[in-house]
């Protein structure tokens, strides 16, 4: 039986230190991380289906947070409603969270996958951090960058395994793998040929193709490959324009892409050598080649 004790982590306002401290307050642990059982130790009362159309998941607290009743989806796979309870964990929590005179919090699927708010968005900000602990809860970094390690070059197939690991969505972990991958790489979710949205390490090039309704591009392993849900295409390499803006420093960029299902596509850019300066004129006279 999993114990809590809530006085030690009262203080703490910062979500990835929020979590790492609950985390600790548990030997031995090991993924899958148990939410349920966690969200019962800190005083959760149940876990319910959510009736609203619209949302992924809720939060119904008291003023003083002393208990709560946290809201599903259970139209939503079980792995994403795990990372939906994290989210309201993390809501739970953080003492700065605040639900208002309404007394819970409602969030939709779009608040699952927030990553920025700008200062005066209290609510935005919000939930970037309950998803940021949500994150940290599921996916410890310490736990993930071991597992990257041990993997060596970004690959898809990673992707999938950890997930299956951390009992968690791809798309869950797809993010965190770029958070906590050493090599720059970058994540593209389409459907039917249009982006959805991108997330990519820090030091990754801007992308071409980021925001909502872009089309993939033509002659790409993400556009052209076809097989069943599941399935990994070999790795592509293009010119790196294919993918990136023009004015960036690399010569090319290399492409896998993942099948789902009803359309939707995971892709997973990384980078090929940087151009050089003395023979960057000659760039639009290179010759791909293929990395494996």
């Amino acid at each position: 039986m999993i114990k809590i004790d809530r006085i030690e982590l009262a203080d703490i306002a910062n979500p990835v230190m929020l979590a790492k401290a609950l985390i600790d307050q548990i030997p031995d642990i090991e993924p899958p991380i148990p939410v349920q059982q966690i969200a019962l130790a800190v005083d959760i009362k149940e876990i319910k289906p959510l009736t609203v159309k619209g949302f992924e998941g809720g939060l119904i607290v008291p003023d003083d947070k002393s208990e709560g009743f946290i809201l599903v989806n259970d139209k939503n796979s079980p792995r994403r409603q795990r990372f939906t309870i994290g989210h309201e964990l993390g809501h739970f929590l953080n003492p700065w969270h605040n639900p208002g005179s309404s007394g819970q919090f409602l969030c939709t699927s779009r608040d699952m996958i927030v990553s920025q708010f700008k200062a005066n968005e209290s609510r935005q900000r919000m939930e970037v951090e309950a998803n940021q602990f949500s994150a940290e809860l599921l996916m410890p970094q310490r736990f993930i960058q071991a597992d990257i390690e041990k993997l060596n070059d970004a690959e898809i197939d990673h992707i999938t395994k950890l997930a299956d690991k951390y009992d968690v969505s791809k798309e869950s972990m797809g993010r965190r793998y770029i958070e906590c991958q050493d090599e720059p790489c970058a994540l593209i979710f389409s459907r039917n040929g249009n982006v959805s949205y991108t997330v990519k390490s820090q030091y990754f090039p801007r992308l071409e193709v980021w925001r909502n309704g872009d089309i993939i591009p033509h002659d790409t392993r993400t556009r052209d490959f076809n097989d069943q849900p599941g399935s990994t295409s070999g790795w592509q390499e293009h010119a790196s324009d294919a993918w990136l803006c023009d004015n960036n420093k690399y010569e090319s960029v290399y492409e896998q892409a993942l099948i789902q299902e009803n359309g939707y596509r995971i892709t997973l850019l990384t980078l090929g050598d940087k151009v050089d300066e003395e023979e960057e004129e000659l760039r639009e006279s290179w010759t791909p080649r293929f990395r494996r």
